[in-house]
């Protein structure tokens, strides 16, 4: 008799054996991926949430607050803001105008919530106009602070191109700040933007301008004005002083040096900007020291050959810091004190100022 597989006790119980560990190793293979999903989600979980480093770097990337194209700026802007926020300065210690910013420091003043500059007109910080920032972050003093005619331009830079020929493009001076009283209208233009920016402390911007106001209105009473503005002049080394002397009261005739030049090229420069002078007329009086030596005065220091030179054509040198960079010692107000007495001891030395013009000058040292 033939028996019916799907009946017989032994093959049903194997084929129930075979099905009990099929489903034990689906069930073992479940559990494996069910795992592997459920590490993967609380890794990714994990991974997604910042750590207390990543928070900090993610809070310094919000701002780097107030930041000065250079220091007189900066000087400026931290007596506006007091104890209210830090101002800082891109501009490396001991560098000046020619610096350009990398790629760090672009970043750094992307992320600035104002950024203290001269502007167009007065620029100091050329590389400006070549660098990708929000104009709602620029504070231009000279720009928007200053009027028309507080601006100076000059025509030195001689050359050929194109069918013009030899010709000169206007240069605008940008040492704004050598005048105090273009520096105090500069001032009042950042408190006015540090207060549109930070609205809270607009009361402290104020009191604080005006005690700035009265530090300026200090260094201004240093100086004893010529009696006839303009009708004296002085050599200058180049024309970053034309805001000094332009305060002092005095007409500058400027050189072109950027730094120390050789000693025939020097000598060269002089004599022919003095024909220059000369060819033109020119009926000013060059201010004089005790030993009747016309001034110089100069942007940086002067080697002791060049000023053998220059003794020897006559001139007596005077260095006038520019304030192109933060001073080692000091700051801008004594710095420009130390300025201001020494074209004074000049202007006093040459008997500028007479008797009279003294006499009909109020007492500004009278409470």
């Amino acid at each position: 008799m033939k028996t019916n597989s799907t009946t017989d006790p032994t093959v049903i119980s194997s084929q129930r054996a075979n099905s009990r560990g099929v489903m034990a190793q689906f069930s073992l293979l479940t559990f494996f991926a069910i795992s592997i999903f459920a590490f993967s989600i609380i890794a990714f979980s994990l991974g997604c949430q910042p750590s207390p480093k990543n928070s900090a770097e993610a809070l310094q990337e919000k701002s780097t607050g107030v930041i000065a194209v250079c220091y007189p700026l900066q000087f400026l802007t931290q007596q506006i803001a007091g104890e209210t926020t830090q101002v800082t300065c891109i501009l490396p210690p001991g560098e000046g105008k020619t610096w350009r910013p990398s790629r760090d420091d672009i970043r750094t003043l992307q992320r600035a919530d104002l950024i203290i500059a001269n502007g167009r007109g007065a620029q100091f910080a050329k590389w400006l106009d070549t660098v990708s920032l929000s104009q709602s972050k620029l504070c231009l003093t000279a720009t928007n602070g200053l009027n028309l005619s507080d601006y100076i331009a000059v025509q030195d830079v001689v050359h050929s191109h194109g069918p013009e020929g030899e010709h000169s493009h206007s240069t605008m001076i940008a040492h704004t700040w050598l005048d105090p009283e273009i520096a105090k209208q500069q001032a009042a233009f950042i408190a006015e933007e540090m207060s549109r920016k930070f609205p809270q402390s607009r009361a402290v911007y104020a009191t604080n301008l005006t005690n700035l106001n009265q530090r300026l209105d200090a260094l201004s009473k240093l100086l004893e004005k010529t009696s006839k503005p303009n009708q004296r002049a002085v050599l200058t080394v180049n024309s970053d002083l034309k805001f000094f002397t332009r305060f002092s009261g005095l007409q500058d005739q400027h050189l072109a040096w950027s730094s120390q030049p050789e000693l025939q090229v020097a000598e060269s420069d002089i004599q022919n900007l003095l024909t220059k002078i000369s060819s033109t007329n020119d009926k000013r009086d060059f201010v004089t020291d005790e030993a009747n030596k016309k001034i110089i005065l100069s942007t940086f220091p002067l080697e002791a050959e060049l000023k053998n030179l220059l003794e020897k054509q006559g001139f007596e040198a005077i260095e006038i810091n520019p304030l192109d960079h933060e001073p080692e010692t000091g700051d801008y107000i004594s710095v420009m004190t130390e300025n201001l007495n020494r074209v004074n001891l000049v202007i006093d030395n040459s008997g500028i100022n007479n008797s009279a013009s003294h006499s009909s000058e109020p007492n500004t040292d009278s409470p």
